[in-house]
């Protein structure tokens, strides 16, 4: 679609969003089913064609209402919403949720090691399970690109005396599988994966798994996440390793605190976090901010809200001197990125959303984008931003071609700039956002919008283009708002 004919589409409609809600909301929170009765939005027309009155499932009422939010209309895509049943066929009660499963993956620091090549490595991770059980299911090993193993390779549970160096380990009866050569095993989250003969039930305490024979063909890699303590696992932050051709169950004499993608079990939890993943350039990093950017206050806002989430990416740098814990670092802000590398001299979302959306990538529920300030602020190619932007997002939520057909989207309009220039096109290329939300809205696809150039002032700004902790807070509340106000679950 042209960018003439999205702008157009976009200043020929309303702004103003709204939805009024009926019906009760139920009881429960992201993650946890509850009760309610049924209910219906009918949201008010805007840039997204939120017109239609949408039912939110079996369950509960679609709650929406948050300002300047894209939200009426298909509220909640599936029928779960927040504070409301996640659908007729979820259990409620003092039971809570089915199981869902979690993985216990982590990110790689080891890339000197790898790069040695020093022959056959075991490897794995320490960790400790705190709810009253953890049952495991499903034994794995990294896929470093997602392209099949060269080799079959063992993975073991052990039980262990204690955290780092020296531990002494017991393997657990029945916990080891052989994870086949190629592309048998199960992907999921760029780890294969291959099944427990018998699902393994961990009591509280300190446990490691380790994969066997990593060498130069199946090597480490980066990617995976850090359990989150809500699921009932902590990760133990030491990971043990030796370069050794030694087989299951010897256990490595050796290992550091890094944390390495190479082996990874999947289990069953009550509680599945809803999966958030930061997207965009160093606004989502958090460039002039003392907490991370955004991501701190927001984390707050979620926590404070009982919403159960945890933030994905490949990147876990994070700006300031208020850092996050180790397992909510995670983002995809890439400073100085613009939409797309084209001939802007800058390196491109849309050039790596391969790489971290796609089967070694991560898998999130929900994507918080702030993309386009680098583009505006170069003045790069502006008049087909627009369908830059709009192959973005077809990229992530086309049914048959997208990456991640089944999350949800929400599409920021940029902040204020502190120029008069510049700001002129950062308001022209918003329109151009509300357009492409509005044209894949019209698809059936699950975005929305939200508009932060309305939300800060110039005085929350630390520079032309970036907020201060202030502009940051205020960001965290628009997306919080968003958030509570799409009633979804993962």
């Amino acid at each position: 679609m042209a960018f003439a004919a999205l702008l157009s589409a976009a200043c020929s409609s309303s702004t103003s969003e709204t939805a009024t809600p009926t019906g009760s909301a139920g009881t429960s929170t992201l993650g946890v089913s509850g009760s309610g009765t049924g209910g219906t939005a009918n949201g008010n027309s805007g840039s997204s064609n939120a017109g239609a009155t949408n039912t939110a499932g079996a369950g509960g009422a679609a709650v929406v209402g948050a300002a300047g939010v894209s939200a009426g209309g298909n509220a909640g895509l599936g029928g779960a919403a927040i504070g409301g049943a996640a659908g007729a066929g979820a259990q409620a009660g003092a039971g809570g949720a089915a199981p869902r499963s979690f993985v216990l993956p982590a990110y790689t620091s080891d890339a000197a090691v790898v790069s040695t090549n020093l022959g056959t490595r075991n490897a794995g991770h320490e960790f400790s399970v705190t709810a009253a059980t953890v049952r495991v299911t499903d034994l794995g090993i990294w896929d470093n690109n997602a392209d099949g193993l060269a080799a079959a390779h063992a993975v073991t549970l052990f039980s262990i005396d204690k955290f780092g160096a020296g531990a002494k380990a017991t393997p657990i009866a029945g916990g080891s599988v052989v994870v086949p050569a190629g592309t048998k095993g199960e992907l999921d989250c760029g780890f294969r994966y291959a099944p427990l003969t018998t699902p393994i039930e961990l009591a509280p305490g300190k446990y490691a798994v380790v994969a066997y024979g990593l060498d130069m063909d199946d090597l480490p890699g980066t990617g995976g996440g850090l359990p989150l303590p809500a699921t009932g696992v902590t990760d133990a932050q030491f990971d043990p390793y030796e370069f050794v051709s030694a087989a299951s169950p010897a256990f490595p004499n050796g290992g550091d605190g890094n944390s390495h993608a190479n082996a990874s079990f999947r289990g069953e939890s009550k509680v599945k976090p809803l999966r958030i993943m930061p997207l965009g350039a160093s606004i989502t990093d958090g460039y002039q901010g003392t907490m991370a950017g955004y991501r701190g206050p927001l984390r707050t806002l979620l926590e404070a809200g009982g919403v159960v989430f945890q933030y994905v990416g490949s990147s876990v740098d994070n700006p300031g001197t208020m850092p996050l814990p180790r397992e909510q670092q995670h983002h995809e802000g890439h400073s100085g990125y613009v939409i797309a590398a084209g001939t802007s001299g800058r390196a491109g979302i849309y050039d790596s959303r391969e790489a971290w959306l796609g089967p070694s990538g991560s898998q999130a529920d929900l994507f918080l984008i702030i993309i386009g300030t680098n583009d505006v602020d170069l003045n790069y190619q502006l008049d087909t931003a627009g369908d830059r932007l709009d192959a973005l997002v077809t990229s992530i939520l086309d049914s048959k071609l997208g990456l991640q057909p089944k999350a949800r989207l929400i599409l920021a309009q940029l902040p204020p700039i502190n120029d008069a220039t510049e700001d002129a096109r950062c308001v022209t290329y918003n329109a151009a956002v509300r357009a492409v939300v509005a044209a894949h809205r019209a698809k059936g696809e699950a975005i929305s919008t939200v508009d932060l150039h309305s939300a800060i002032t110039l005085q929350d700004k630390a520079d032309n283009l970036h907020p201060n902790d202030v502009g940051y807070g205020k960001i965290a509340q628009v997306w919080y708002d968003a958030i509570r106000a799409l009633n979804i679950t993962p």
